[in-house]
């Protein structure tokens, strides 16, 4: 079965860092709007790099005019253009990074959170409008969220990411790779490029992630601007790198943020759940000759600008090539009013991990106006219509809408025959007066659990569960503690509470089966991690549990060919593979050795 929660296995210089920290989102035409021609080979940069972060507050920079000073970034800042009004799709990393590389905004692309949805194979990526150019291309990625499995990897020559990931709640906070070694490994790929091959290099740095989340909120914010610190280090030793290439032509450099955090004001810590200017104001910074001709005397552009913005730029170097879904404007040929624009932010979050609507903003001249389900359905019946352009028909036009759940009445009726109990308990689906509350704590069982505390999970988790008997992620969370402490004759029981609440949901139908597992109740263990497939999206870890159960039950075939499913989603840690008893029947069998032997690296 699943590992529980251990982690699975004179230059020019034009900066493009691409600080993945707040999700947001802007309305446009649907269409990018990018170089209409590759621009001729005389003025094409030698190189081009993206340095995107997670979770980085634009408003603590020194660049920023704020108290964290950032001699790296504001180094960059010196030649290029710093963008004042930057901002993100969605409150968290995976889906600003879809949109950073696609230019396609997540209610599009469908890339919704961290873990679960993967870049769909129909969109263009940067990576592969850069190799069809003749580019050499690199990733070094610091963080699962981005790594094997979100489908980044796409059309990168060379792809060096994290490979073992953390499940359950623990994946939430997976240990960031140090982003000192993303930037040695682009260093030393650096090195080994020829004279005249033109790059594209991605760096995505982690580090910042999971510092906000323990203790009291001046102990958080204490450690979070020392990380802070510590990245701008990374990015030092990126700005050297580039400028010891020892190209004769420029070489672009963009830095962005990907969302923002929350670091304990009005009670909020954290991210995904919120959606305002500390989730969703980002740093963006663009230097290089490119960057030049745009430059205003003070190296600052005060326009509405967004992630599709930064796809639509570092494609239009290479002539386009962006899906018709994208809607960027390139910055360095972009004539547009970027004024007129309303940018668009989106977070499933709520109703992912904890049942409750899921939220829409829109930017107008008075901030961010957010919209849940019931807002958005009362725009829609309400008696009077509303204006064309104004926040409340954008929010209408594209709003986030529910992920799909649910399974077959066949299904239903395969669990029900085993004796499995489903539904009869309907939980309030509205968020409680402390939600902010609520998610601070269920952020640091989730932290526990990836640090392999399971006594403190398990003593937070019952507190919880006293206060919220019948929330989503509470109910989760408390399961998968249990499971590490051994508590087996208790499984079955929590896990029949989770599908008498939450019977289609893939993360009650997942770890229900993996209750099962424990106990060894295969039959109702298959039955459950088949319908938690069919609910939702492809989970790595899930197809793999599917492998263990298939073993377990002498369906060698059925094992193996779950297996390779589970590689091809993102499964990576062929050391536990190795060890995992579950799989000992299959182990011997010539299919399991090819699959060994075609994935050992």
């Amino acid at each position: 079965m699943t590992k529980l929660l251990a982690m699975r296995p004179g230059k020019s210089v034009v900066v493009l860092l691409a600080l993945l920290c707040a999700c947001s989102s802007q309305h446009g035409s649907g269409t990018a709007r990018n170089a209409a021609a590759t621009e001729p080979a005389s003025t094409l940069p030698a190189g081009v790099v993206l340095i995107t972060a997670e979770a980085i507050r634009a408003d603590l920079l020194s660049t920023y005019g704020g108290p964290v000073p950032m001699p790296a970034l504001d180094r960059l800042a010196a030649t290029g253009v710093v963008f004042d009004n930057a901002a993100a799709v969605c409150p968290m990393a995976r889906p600003a990074i879809a949109t950073l590389l696609t230019g396609v905004a997540p209610d599009r692309s469908g890339v919704r959170d961290n873990t679960a949805d993967p870049l769909p194979a129909d969109l263009p990526i940067l990576a592969k409008v850069y190799r069809k150019a003749g580019w050499k291309t690199a990733a070094f990625v610091g963080s699962q969220f981005s790594s094997y499995g979100s489908g980044f990897d796409r059309g990168f020559e060379v792809f060096d990411g994290p490979e073992r990931i953390a499940v359950g709640p623990a994946r939430f906070f997976p240990k960031p790779r140090p982003g000192k070694e993303a930037a040695a490994h682009l260093v030393q790929w650096l090195g080994s490029l020829g004279k005249d091959d033109r790059f594209f290099a991605w760096v995505h740095l982690a580090d910042l992630h999971p510092t906000w989340v323990e203790g009291p909120d001046e102990q958080a914010g204490k450690r979070y601007r020392e990380a802070l610190g510590a990245l701008d280090g990374t990015v030092k030793a990126v700005l050297d790198a580039i400028d010891g290439v020892g190209r004769s032509g420029p070489i672009e450099v963009v830095f962005v943020g990907t969302q923002g955090v929350h670091l304990g004001e009005d009670g909020k810590r954290g991210d995904s759940f919120w959606l305002d200017p500390a989730t969703l104001r980002i740093p963006l910074v663009w230097t290089g000759s490119r960057a030049a001709a745009a430059r205003a005397a003070s190296g600052r552009d005060p326009r509405p600008v967004w992630l599709p913005d930064v796809a639509a730029t570092l494609a239009g170097i290479v002539g386009g090539g962006l899906s018709p879904r994208a809607e960027g404007i390139d910055f360095g040929r972009g004539t547009d009013n970027l004024a007129e624009r309303k940018r668009m932010a989106w977070t499933w979050a709520p109703d992912d991990q904890l049942a409750w609507p899921p939220l829409t903003a829109v930017a107008d001249g008075a901030g961010w106006r957010v919209f849940d389900e019931a807002a958005i359905e009362k725009l829609r019946q309400g008696p009077t219509s509303i204006q064309a352009g104004s926040a409340e028909a954008v929010a209408v036009a594209r709003p986030a809408v529910l992920r799909p759940q649910s399974i077959s009445a066949a299904t239903r009726k395969r669990l029900e025959d085993l004796g499995l109990k489903l539904g009869r308990v309907r939980p309030d689906a509205e968020p409680p007066p402390k939600a902010a509350d609520l998610i601070a704590r269920l952020n640091e069982v989730r932290l526990f659990l990836a640090q392999n505390r399971f006594r403190p999970a398990v003593r937070r988790s019952e507190k919880l569960f006293a206060e919220y008997p019948d929330n989503l992620g509470v109910l989760t969370f408390r399961l998968f503690a249990m499971m590490e402490l051994g508590v087996k004759e208790q499984l079955v029981k929590e896990a029949g509470r989770l599908l008498d609440r939450f019977p289609e949901r893939q993360e009650s139908l997942h770890w229900s089966a993996h209750a099962f597992l424990v106990n060894r109740k295969l039959d109702e263990a298959e039955a459950l991690l088949a319908a938690a497939e069919e609910a939702g999206s492809r989970e790595a870890e899930l197809i793999y549990d599917t492998a263990c159960v298939k073993a377990l039950k002498g369906d060698t075939a059925g094992a193996l060919a779950s297996l390779e499913r589970s590689y091809e989603a993102g499964y990576r840690e062929l050391s536990w593979i190795e060890d995992d008893p579950d799989l000992a029947p299959i182990r011997s069998s010539p299919g399991y050795l090819d699959f060994m032997k075609r994935h050992a690296r």
